[in-house]
């Protein structure tokens, strides 16, 4: 029964490759969706980490103004170090994840 079956399912290979076309071309499609939610997510990153840098230093120009003005604090001095060190710190790690970007696109959703 299974003998007669197959002989009478056509198995033409056109019907195998508009398939195969198919599949090829949805798989394309959820691959540049896959890629379009990682660009969205990273674009996300890249954002908050950059508003954060930039927070940091307008904090950084702040005290440096405070101090130019005279107001010469233990509090203004101290925070210009801290505000300076912080702005080392997050742009490292924003560099090493934009080089582990380049090196391994896997990378690229941390």
């Amino acid at each position: 029964s299974a003998r007669t079956q197959a002989e009478t399912t056509p198995t033409t290979s056109t019907t195998g490759s508009t398939e195969r076309t198919l599949l090829n071309k949805s798989s394309k499609l959820e691959n540049s969706e896959e890629t379009r939610e990682k660009s969205s997510s990273l674009l996300k990153m890249y954002s908050t980490r950059y508003l954060e840098l930039n927070d940091i230093l307008s904090s950084l120009v702040l005290s440096y103004q405070r101090l130019g003005r005279g107001q010469q604090s233990f509090f203004s001095k101290s925070a210009i170090h801290i505000y300076y060190d912080l702005l080392i710190e997050k742009t490292q790690k924003l560099m090493e994840i934009i080089k582990n970007c380049i090196r391994d696109k896997q990378k690229c959703s941390a």
